[in-house]
């Protein structure tokens, strides 16, 4: 490292403002999550220059991270916790979690400040000016399951027990299925210092969630985070068959979910879906390749190498599926890259239908027409954020012909829906500045 980036990074932490950050991981295939942490990071800088950012998540791999974001090099703690029994102790949630009940009931404060010194996380807690929880975006919610939700909330409870003022950052808050998971979203809510929801809808939840003396805490609105993710085209990208540069084709994106695609019994109980989406995946292709002279490229988003959901190998058996007449017009990002550079490859298209709802604001953000393929409410008030909730098919509630036709007439209206998106993007965007500044403005220096 060059003694000018050194420089540059001892007056970034010169005033010691720090800024802890739970639900935001950059240590994850999933490119959504991503997408969040590194539009935390720029949105926290952009306010505060001289903060310290920590991000603490569930990681292997803790310590030091520089970051360019938007130009400027950020460095980054990366502090673990581990749910598995086998952890390191002092990283064990478990242990972190004991810890932070023992110091809350220990009235002496040398004892006290003892226990906390002695974990990373806690310490990590105890000296931040800042701590906001952004739960994954969408994940403050049993709909994944209840042990997702627990996981998730758990950093917040922990921020509670050391009587940190938590800041519920933008996202989406229910459903609830089940009552316990609805009480430990109330116990949050309750105690945060300030919440924020990225959608509209989000804001009557937390209301009933507080109840009528609850009310009068102020929940404030801002739009989605990541629609400021800078978008960052990759050198020469692996797309398969290539594009070709010279012949100027309409390209249609498509992002399949793994989670949808391979799960097929579990999507229908656990988000209602009506009808077989890998089944509706590949008869859509067949009708875009039919109705219209468009391409198609498949665009994964969660690509974490080896996993379960990679979704880069689920693109390759979908090609594989599709008749061999369409060859020449169905392409493929073939390669991993950053949530910026996927941000990047989706700037490509002139039309998008995506079942990750980050790989749709991707597009929406650069003011591409998209279609969401809905599984759950979150879609709906992150589109309309933007005046674009009519582009919203939901797929709980339509059939599969339904479904396809609607895509196919939002396809022929992507013109009018892109002078929305001039319009709306931009407002977005500066409200989001706007919020930070503000959220940050009151803060010590």
């Amino acid at each position: 490292m060059d003694k000018t980036m050194n420089s540059t990074l001892a007056h970034q932490t010169d005033r010691g403002f720090n800024v802890c950050l739970h639900g935001a991981s950059l240590d994850t295939g999933n490119q959504g999550c991503c997408a969040l942490a590194v539009s935390l990071i720029n949105l926290m800088t952009d306010s505060k220059p001289n903060c310290r950012i920590s991000l603490l998540f569930s990681s292997k791999i803790g310590g030091v991270r520089y970051l360019k974001v938007c130009g400027r090099t950020v460095k980054v703690d990366i502090v673990n916790c581990r749910f598995s029994p086998m952890s390191r102790l002092n990283e064990n949630f478990a242990w972190i979690l004991f810890l932070a009940c023992l110091q809350r009931v220990i009235g002496f404060e040398p004892i006290r400040d003892r226990i906390i010194r002695s974990n990373p996380w806690l310490k990590s807690l105890k000296d931040a000016d800042f701590v906001g929880n952004i739960s994954g975006g969408d994940s403050f919610s049993d709909i994944y399951r209840l042990r997702q939700f627990l996981r998730s909330v758990s950093s917040s409870v922990i921020a509670i027990l050391m009587r940190k003022e938590l800041v519920l950052l933008p996202q989406t808050y229910g459903p609830y299925k089940s009552v316990f998971a609805r009480g430990v979203a109330r116990y949050v809510v309750k105690r945060a210092a300030r919440i924020y929801s990225r959608d509209k809808n989000s804001i009557e939840v937390i209301h009933n969630l507080l109840g009528e003396k609850g009310k009068r805490k102020a929940v404030k609105f801002c739009p989605e985070v990541a629609f400021v993710l800078e978008s960052i085209m990759p050198e020469d990208p692996d797309i398969r068959p290539k594009l070709d540069k010279d012949k100027r084709v309409t390209l249609i994106g498509l992002n399949i979910s793994w989670l949808l695609y391979v799960d097929t019994a579990a999507h229908k109980s656990a988000f209602g879906i009506q009808f077989s989406y890998r089944e509706f995946i590949m008869s859509l292709i067949k009708r875009l390749m039919e109705r219209t002279d468009a391409h198609i490229l498949l665009v994964p988003h969660v690509t974490a190498p080896g996993g379960e959901e990679g979704e880069v190998a689920l693109c390759r058996e979908v090609v594989k599926s599709i008749d061999g007449q369409y060859s020449n017009r169905l392409h493929l990002v073939a390669q991993q890259y950053d949530q910026s550079e996927i941000k990047g490859l989706i700037g490509l298209c002139d039309f998008f239908i995506g079942s990750r709802m980050h790989a749709c604001i991707a597009a929406l953000s650069q003011c591409i027409p998209a279609v969401g393929l809905a599984y759950s409410d979150k879609f709906r008030g992150v589109f309309q954020s933007i005046g674009v909730e009519h582009c919203v098919i939901d797929m709980r509630g339509k059939e599969r012909e339904e479904a396809m036709d609607a895509i196919v007439e939002a396809f022929e209206q992507r013109n009018s829906i892109v002078e929305i998106l001039k319009k709306t993007v931009p407002e977005v965007k500066k409200n989001i500045l706007e919020v930070f500044e503000e959220m940050l403005r009151a803060e010590k220096v």
